[in-house]
């Protein structure tokens, strides 16, 4: 469902049952009845600068895993862009050893065509 739609803005969210699959670095398989809910964001700052923020929340009897991932765009030529990201991954229920959250910070370098 488009919540927003302008020429500068957008903001989409949509969520729905499904099955979820998974596997863990030990093997462990486990298939359940899961759901989703996502949020796409998008925003032209000007004609050179725009930032999106997407957010996906999945769940199942297994664990909850959200992901947010924030960028800033900004378009060098008409062919060349720059991102830097900010990504956080959530899992409610990690395999032992592992933390509950992991942050990255992303620099890329964008060819359109």
């Amino acid at each position: 469902m488009r919540v927003i739609k302008q020429d500068d803005m957008t903001w989409r969210i949509q969520a729905g049952p499904g099955i979820r699959y998974s596997e863990d670095q030990a093997g462990n398989e486990t298939t359940g009845v899961s759901g989703i809910v996502s949020s796409r964001f998008w925003y032209k700052m000007n004609d050179v600068m725009s930032v999106n923020n997407d957010t996906d929340i999945l769940t199942s009897d297994a664990s909850t895993v959200a992901t947010n991932d924030l960028g800033l765009n900004y378009k060098m030529t008409d062919t060349l862009s720059t991102r830097v990201s900010y990504r956080t991954e959530y899992n409610s229920d990690p395999s032992d050893g592992r933390k509950n959250t992991d942050n990255t910070l992303g620099v890329s370098l964008v060819l359109g065509f």
